[in-house]
């Protein structure tokens, strides 16, 4: 069973002390840090089994060293909203200002510089689901800085300004959905970051499969999309196509029930879909009926589609 979590106090504020020791306790080996730091703000959701854990942070310059304990195959997605930080892995150094995302391995001994006043967001998750979110192996991507400044980085940054605010209220399986849906948007933001940066470790492998999940959002609603139809919107055979993502332990198929589960998810959420009729959400995503969409629905986020539309806060998006 998964739990949601929150942590903070009655003003927003907790001092870097008290944080610090709330990481101790959650297996943050803390190595070296600041003495003190003023205006120090957190707030975290989590799952106990940690399928996602997000954390938000307002923080002052200040310098700390340390590692995740029992992190192996765990990563962290680190958006830095605000300010300018700086983070050194061995002889690998990252340079994030406003704008900039990366995927680092917590694991890793790591020194964080923050250089000025600086809001970020952290995702916290598995390798499994890094990988199924993304499309591909996390290995290409780590330890690179992707700048946020194209249109599909703006978009990205609207995005997760609405995740940070829906995070407020969100219930334990809505963190989860943010938190999935907030990887997802981010997979063409690094391709993109990759391509332009002629980065040649992303594979042929890795633009095929980014390529299959802009198919799947172009043909959600077609009720027969198969994977011999999207092998041949990509120009490669079912059967190799197949192949491609067995080697994630996933499937196009199950990529596609994933990206139409995600998209109806975030209509029900959505105030220009208050009045819809589950129905036509669960049509226009794909599904044939409500049968398999409710059934389907319930196995992945815990409850039906009307008492998530009914029991969600409706944003913006």
């Amino acid at each position: 069973m998964k739990s949601f979590v929150s942590h903070k106090n009655k003003d927003g504020t907790q001092n870097l002390q008290e944080w610090l020791s709330l990481l101790s306790g959650a297996g943050f080996e803390i190595n070296s840090k600041a003495s003190c730091c003023n205006d120090f703000r957190f707030e975290s959701h989590l799952s106990s089994d940690i399928n996602y854990q997000y954390l938000s942070v307002e923080v002052e310059p200040m310098k700390l060293t340390g590692r995740l304990r029992n992190s192996t195959n765990y990563y962290a997605m680190i958006l830095v909203r605000k300010g300018h930080l700086i983070i050194r892995q061995g002889e690998r150094t990252l340079d994030l200002k406003a704008n900039n995302l990366c995927i680092v391995d917590p694991s890793a001994e790591s020194t964080l510089m923050v250089q000025e006043s600086s809001t970020v967001s952290i995702i916290y998750s598995s390798k499994d689901n890094f990988e199924f979110k993304l499309g591909y192996s996390i290995s290409k991507i780590l330890n690179s800085s992707y700048p946020l400044i194209t249109s599909m980085g703006i978009c990205f940054t609207g995005v997760a300004k609405c995740v940070n605010k829906a995070m407020e209220a969100a219930r334990e399986v809505e963190v989860d959905f943010l938190c999935g849906n907030l990887l997802s948007f981010a997979a063409p933001c690094i391709a993109e970051g990759r391509r332009k940066a002629n980065l040649n470790s992303f594979s042929r492998k890795d633009a095929l499969r980014l390529r299959v999940e802009e198919v799947i959002l172009k043909e959600i609603a077609d009720p027969e999309l198969s994977l011999d139809k999207i092998a041949k919107e990509v120009g490669v055979s079912g059967r190799y196509l197949s192949g491609l993502y067995s080697e994630l332990d996933s499937s196009v198929m199950s990529r596609v029930k994933e990206q139409r589960l995600t998209l109806a998810s975030q209509r029900l959420l959505e105030h220009r879909f208050r009045n819809t009729p589950i129905l036509d959400i669960a049509t226009k995503c794909g599904f044939k009926s409500l049968a398999h969409f409710s059934r389907s629905f319930k196995e992945k986020f815990g409850c039906s589609p009307a008492q998530w539309k009914k029991n969600s806060p409706h944003i913006s998006i």
